[in-house]
């Protein structure tokens, strides 16, 4: 019987090494708030929206 390629050794080449093959793309880390709307829906906001949203300029 011969080993599948999901069970073989992380050292042999094959299918599995292509199975872990991809691309993450770049990400920044961004603080949101969670706020209640009037209605009850939950939304998420970044510190640049709710100066926005404070001001005024909400152009949403």
């Amino acid at each position: 019987m011969t080993e599948s390629p999901t069970n073989a050794p992380p050292s042999s080449p094959g299918l599995e090494s292509e199975l872990l093959k991809f691309r993450v793309p770049e990400v920044e880390d961004i603080e949101v708030v969670l706020i209640r709307l009037e209605d009850g829906t939950v939304v998420a906001r970044t510190a640049e929206e709710l100066a926005k949203e404070a001001s005024g300029s909400n152009t949403d």
